[in-house]
């Protein structure tokens, strides 16, 4: 999660993000989510990994970061991801 467009249409520009995002596998095809966290300029962002579960359950993935130059901006998003039944 380290790329972050600004504006649709343009190019996006390298952010590092620091928070969390939340899942939960609803049935089989729909998966709940939350990202909450902050973006920063430059540095390295480290985590995140490879999840294996099961339907009904949910995990967390932590993201952080290093060497960041300064605060960009906070976001927060939650929603439902729907694909074909």
């Amino acid at each position: 999660m380290n790329r972050y467009s600004t504006v649709p249409g343009y190019t996006t520009v390298s952010k590092q993000f620091e928070g969390s995002v939340y899942s939960q596998l609803l049935n089989g095809y729909q998966i709940k989510f939350t990202v909450n966290g902050d973006f920063y300029h430059n540095g390295t962002t480290t985590g995140g990994g490879e999840v294996s579960i099961k339907v009904t359950e949910f995990f967390t993935i932590n993201f952080s970061i290093s060497n960041a130059s300064s605060f960009y901006k906070y976001y927060y998003e939650e929603g439902v991801i729907t694909t074909q039944s």
